[in-house]
């Protein structure tokens, strides 16, 4: 049901359009029960929209009209809002959020933490060294997480040590559970423990992540007790059939991990065991008895989305590196927009937006 109700995956578009006009219309030309109603559309520059006057909530929308300007620049971006020209836009969390908190401009910077930015190791192939929950532990302990968000994030980083992220429910403000800190002897000891005294070779595969900074300092931490890392940062197709078709042998993916609104909706996506996600992590048969409490629960049970959390820590079967998530510089007189109020996807309120002028 969320594919139709919150991810935009499965939008539901006029038949009658359709039939009317074919695909190729119909592909730029929206029509729907929407706010707003569609005005032009300029490929990968703007989209105007005006209001729909017989929308189905009595009273809305309020704005007249939305502009959607269409550039994926930040300097572009941070150019317009200085000059009055746009009203919002997005931008990272970390140094762009930073440097806009800095302009002197009338602005809230909106943030919200939104994913978990975590290691998945190769545990299903038994030569695997990950296979070895020692290994995993080694792993964890190398990472100066709290050096990488203090040098990374600006400011808008902590070191995270479960999956979930601060911003979402299934974060446990009270977490109790395993925490693996900064010990680069004691990953050494493990590494010696596990039958690796001289540590051994790895692959570091950045993927979706695509951050070169994190994954090069995760990289000379992992070097520094003896795991020699090399970076693998291939192509998005090229990593999807890696991630998700054939699996990957003896390294460690970048990871984010998406938090929806309803974490069991990211348990879901990323390590359901009838998906296609990681072919390379192992489903434990404790870990399914947690995510299957959880996902099959008739009543959401925030317990149930943290003992997945607690399990997955326990194992040290996921790694968690670092934060991430979105800003949204946005000028004050910007009433009712919601922006960064709903997980993933970053969808706003634009029907109860309106502009105090």
């Amino acid at each position: 049901m969320i594919s139709f109700a919150d991810t935009g995956t499965a939008c539901v578009a006029s038949v009658k359009a359709y039939q009317d006009n074919g695909e190729d219309w119909t592909n730029t030309h929206v029509v729907g029960t929407g706010a707003f109603k569609l005005v032009s559309y300029e490929k990968d520059s703007k989209i105007v929209w005006t209001k729909n006057d017989n929308y189905w909530k009595p009273g809305l929308p309020y704005l007249d009209g939305i502009e959607l300007l269409i550039t994926s620049d930040y300097q572009t971006n941070k150019n317009m809002l200085q000059a009055g020209e746009t009203d919002s836009f997005s931008a990272e969390l970390g140094k762009q959020a930073d440097e806009l908190s800095k302009l002197g401009l009338d602005l809230d910077v909106i943030v919200q933490h939104q994913a978990t930015y975590s290691l998945i190791p190769d545990t299903k192939n038994a030569d695997s060294p990950y296979a070895n929950k020692l290994v995993r532990e080694a792993v964890e302990y190398a990472i100066n997480k709290e050096a990488i968000a203090s040098g990374l994030g600006y400011g808008f980083w902590e070191a995270p040590y479960q999956i979930p992220p601060k911003d979402n429910s299934a974060y446990n403000p009270n977490y109790s559970g395993t925490v693996r800190k900064y010990n680069p002897d004691k990953a050494r000891e493990l590494l010696k423990l596990a039958g690796y005294p001289n540590g051994f070779k790895t692959d570091l595969v950045p993927g979706m992540a695509k951050n070169l900074d994190t994954a090069t300092a995760i990289k000379s931490y992992l070097d520094a007790v003896g795991i020699e890392t090399t970076l693998n940062n291939m192509d998005t197709a090229a990593y999807m059939q890696y991630r998700s078709g054939d699996g990957w042998h003896n390294a460690l993916l970048i990871e984010p991990l998406a938090a929806f609104g309803n974490y069991n909706s990211t348990w879901n996506y990323y390590f359901s065991p009838t998906g296609t996600q990681f072919r390379s992590w192992t489903r434990s048969e404790a870990f399914l008895k947690v995510f299957n409490a959880s996902i099959l629960s008739h009543d959401l049970d925030i317990s149930l989305m943290r003992a997945v959390n607690d399990e997955i820590m326990e194992e040290c079967s996921l790694i968690p590196v670092h934060e991430g998530g979105a800003s949204q510089p946005t000028y004050k007189y910007v009433k009712g927009a919601g922006f960064l109020q709903r997980g993933f996807p970053i969808y706003w309120n634009a029907e109860s937006a309106w502009l105090d002028k």
